[in-house]
């Protein structure tokens, strides 16, 4: 069973708080900082020898409180060929597979939003019964591994352009595509009953571009590929030459895209520009329709760049559990 980190609380001294509400009524928007501190230095220091300050039990319950559990997940501990290391965390199906097995929606960046696909699936188990969650993260606690999706997601850079100093290492997307194939895959196959015909791919903004790059250069590793305010703009927009080859291949009849959709999602409140690739794409896509690929594209009214993926989560499983398959 997954496990989310626990919060430490850490009280703020009774006659601490009298003198901070004190200064609050003379101190103006300009000051109010200053006087935190003067505040905070004003307070009794234990003076050398003194005996401890008294432990409050509430603080004290709560660190020993057991950490939130996420039931019916699991999560596994794998590294790639090349020994990156990845936490994968899985929501399992709680009904015996069908005889084709279950279903599978794989999500990118698992740390931020394993959280809202696991709830979402056992909320709605009633329709949701033969599926499963498998989220591709890190192991942190953080939301963001920013390191690690920077090169997961990413292109190489172009010949003859260096990285500026601090900045994180790029170009790994063709070894994440490997470890999900060659890997990940396999051995969620050799764990459960999956159904290699029902397998998608979420990703978010870079994840979203690495989701364009797998459907463009792997279009047979999913069948619903779902792309939130993908970063199409990244890297002198390096997406257009793999789309229009992709394009290419499918009207020479090379890519059988009769099972596949595409479905893309940008915030509202995002740049004006996520808005317009996004769109933009959908539109250009539409030339393969005849072929078979269905795309869809939503604007999320109210949402920003960060919280269109949570905003997302029930019309993605909506739609990749139940596309095609009734």
């Amino acid at each position: 069973m997954l496990t989310l980190p626990s919060q430490t609380l850490s009280p703020t001294p009774h006659g601490l708080a009298r003198r901070l509400m004190a200064l609050a009524r003379w101190a103006t928007a300009t000051t109010a900082l200053a006087v935190h501190a003067v505040a905070f230095a004003a307070a009794p220091a234990q003076s050398p020898g003194s005996a401890p300050l008294p432990a409050d039990p509430a603080a004290a319950a709560a660190d020993a409180a057991p950490p939130v559990a996420l039931p019916g997940t699991r999560h596994l501990a794998m590294q790639s060929a090349k020994g990156r290391e990845y936490r994968i965390m899985i929501t399992e199906a709680k009904d015996p597979a069908p005889a084709n097995g279950y279903q599978v929606l794989y999500v990118l960046d698992g740390n931020s939003v394993f959280g809202a696909f696991s709830d979402t699936l056992r909320l709605q188990r009633f329709e949701f019964d033969k599926a499963m969650v498998v989220a591709i993260g890190y192991p942190t606690d953080q939301p963001y591994d920013f390191k690690g999706r920077s090169y997961d997601y990413s292109p190489p850079a172009p010949a003859g352009r260096e990285r500026p100093p601090g900045a994180p290492a790029l170009g790994g997307h063709d070894e994440m595509l490997d470890f999900i194939e060659h890997q990940l895959q396999p051995e969620l196959a050799r764990r459960y009953k999956v159904d290699r015909t029902q397998q998608s791919l979420f990703g978010h903004s870079f994840g979203g571009m690495f989701t364009l790059h797998a459907l463009y250069t792997r279009p047979w590793l999913f069948t619903h590929y779902i792309a939130a305010s993908p970063s199409i703009w990244w890297q002198d927009r390096y997406l257009l030459p793999e789309e229009r080859a992709f394009t290419q291949r499918a009207q020479a009849g090379q890519v059988n895209l009769t099972q596949t959709t595409l479905m893309l999602f940008a915030g509202g409140r995002e740049p004006p520009m996520m808005l317009r690739d996004a769109q933009a794409l959908h539109g250009r896509l539409q030339a393969l329709s005849g072929l078979g690929l269905t795309t869809s594209y939503e604007t999320l009214a109210d949402e920003t760049h960060g919280t269109v993926p949570i905003a997302a989560v029930t019309r993605v499983m909506r739609h990749v559990f139940t596309a095609r398959t009734r």
